[in-house]
């Protein structure tokens, strides 16, 4: 399992603009590891968001099971 933001990516707002960028190596280090892992990202970040990014940085369908803010539940 793998956090998404400021794991796999970094988010960045300059001058009112807001972006994110890819941590290098990415999407290599996704594809090695889909070989021997099922991979599962997690993020306290809203659905929308989250799947805009990962179809960016997956295009590979390496990544297995996406969590999401609405998947956690307060106790």
């Amino acid at each position: 399992m793998l956090d998404l933001d400021e794991t796999l990516i970094h988010f960045k707002e300059v001058d009112n603009s807001q972006t994110f960028l890819v941590r290098p190596y990415c999407h290599e280090f996704l594809r090695e590891m889909s070989k021997h892992y099922e991979i599962v990202i997690f993020t306290a970040s809203v659905k929308q968001y989250a799947d805009t990014i990962l179809d960016i940085i997956d295009k590979e369908s390496s990544i297995s099971h996406r969590l999401y803010r609405q998947h956690t539940r307060l106790e």
